[in-house]
């Protein structure tokens, strides 16, 4: 371990248009679901890289009507240069409208069925004052909306170390890492696509158009869904060690952005329309 560490985790939760409550372990947002769901938090193995930190439990988020979102943030690091490091986030969400929930809770309404939704996770960079945090660079999120491959260097120039011990691809869980035939590159091979069977939902994944840095996962329904849907979701970015000030060289911020869209028909051509969310930031490294 380097010493990254997370000093900041601040959580909201967004249920219906307007209304805001506050998330986390807050009795209001888990309630009595503490007892009926497995909250433990799973975090999956990634080859080449080691578990830096995360939930310890999956986060709960709900109107207690039109559905619920459980949801969990693992990440992970290893050396990429001398100078740099990558981290994987790593986002799983399960989407669970009003029609699935009623089954086991009849507090939830039956008539609202999923509709659409996203999963997206982005990197930054934290600027205080006259100080900030790394330098972040994205470099690949998926699943992608088709297989691609990468070559994937460093913005430092320096000689590539992740990997030089074995000449073995790293299985990232979607995606393979693998040594490149160029000179101080590695190959980036997305294998996991934004399908699914048939077009509903229908799945879409791409950089964010208005931040290099964030990866999105989105779906829609062409017929309202009546099931749990569960996704998850990478980004791959690096950092450079070269924070100022207070801050520990190790230092970046994470962002998520989760939301569930649902639809209940009511009387001729009239819809209540609904939507649960959660959003998560995240600052590491931070020694103020």
């Amino acid at each position: 371990m380097f010493g990254l560490h997370r000093l900041l985790a601040s959580l909201s939760v967004l249920v219906g248009l307007s209304a805001c409550l506050s998330c986390g372990w807050d009795s209001t947002s888990i309630g009595s679901k503490l007892d009926r769901h497995d909250l433990s938090s799973y975090h999956p193995e990634i080859e080449g890289f080691t578990y830096l930190d995360g939930f310890d439990e999956r986060q709960y988020s709900s109107d207690n009507k039109s559905g619920y979102i459980y949801y969990d943030l693992d990440l992970y690091w290893a050396q990429f240069t001398q100078k740099s490091k990558l981290i994987i986030a790593h986002v799983t969400a399960d989407f669970t409208p009003g029609y699935v929930a009623n089954l086991n809770e009849k507090t939830f309404d039956s008539g609202y069925k999923l509709t659409s939704g996203y999963i997206h996770i982005g990197a930054s960079k934290i600027v205080r004052s006259t100080y900030w945090s790394s330098d972040v660079y994205y470099l690949a999120g998926w699943p992608y909306s088709s297989k691609e491959s990468y070559a994937v260097s460093s913005t430092t120039g320096l000689e590539i170390t992740f990997g030089k011990e074995s000449s073995k691809s790293h299985n990232l869980n979607g995606a393979v890492l693998s040594k490149s035939t160029k000179k101080n590159s590695l190959t980036l091979k997305i294998e996991k696509t934004a399908s699914a069977s048939g077009d509903n939902p229908k799945l879409s994944s791409q950089q964010a158009p208005n931040n290099q840095l964030e990866h999105q996962l989105s779906y829609e329904y062409k017929v309202a869904g009546t099931n749990t849907l569960n996704q998850d979701c990478y980004l791959l970015f690096e950092y450079v060690d070269n924070a100022t000030g207070p801050f520990n060289p190790a230092s970046f911020k994470i962002d998520v952005d989760i939301k569930m869209n649902t639809t209940k028909k009511t009387l001729g051509i009239f819809a209540s329309k609904k939507s649960v969310s959660a959003n998560c930031a995240f600052e590491y490294g931070i020694n103020d």
